[in-house]
């Protein structure tokens, strides 16, 4: 059986399954959460955060923009019964306000490559960074990775939110 919840993120979360006397909870990866059998047994955020999926394609529900889904399988072993619970972790949309790069000037032979690494504020951001090139003949950028392609000046740029 599958259960989804919706928890504000940051949450602590208690889980319980009436009538069980020991569980045996899993994440995604098999790895046991509840060494102890506990029920009920409690996650802080920090736990829930480690069992964030990185992909939720396969997730039996459309999640709402900017949340984070964690799962885990529960096992009654006493029953022989298993529930996969997808726990939703929503927040609200916090919007960049600013983008600090870790180097303002770079200089570049041609074919060689360097990593810019931006520091987006708030860190806990949901908009999404992107990257730009004032002229990809001279120089490229993706995810950060500078590459000069020929001899000239070109501006990079990281820019987060509207």
């Amino acid at each position: 059986m599958q259960y989804h919840a919706a928890l504000p993120y940051g949450s602590t979360a208690t889980i319980e399954v009436a009538d069980a006397t020991f569980l045996l909870v899993s994440d995604a990866s098999s790895n046991y959460i509840n060494e102890e059998g506990a029920n009920p047994f409690t996650l802080t955020a920090a736990q829930l955060e480690k069992l964030f999926l990185t992909d939720v394609s396969s997730v039996p529900f459309a999640p709402t923009k900017y949340s984070k889904i964690a799962y885990m399988s529960i096992m009654n072993p006493t029953e022989g019964s298993t529930y996969d619970l997808y726990l939703e972790m929503t927040r609200e949309a916090v919007a960049a306000t600013g983008v600090i790069l870790d180097k303002n000037v770079l200089s570049l032979k041609p074919n060689e490559t360097t990593k810019l690494i931006a520091s987006v504020l708030p860190e806990n951001t949901t908009d999404s960074l992107a990257w730009t090139t004032s002229d990809a003949s001279i120089a490229t950028v993706k995810d950060g990775v500078v590459t000069a392609l020929k001899t000239g000046t070109a501006t990079i740029t990281a820019v987060c939110g509207s």
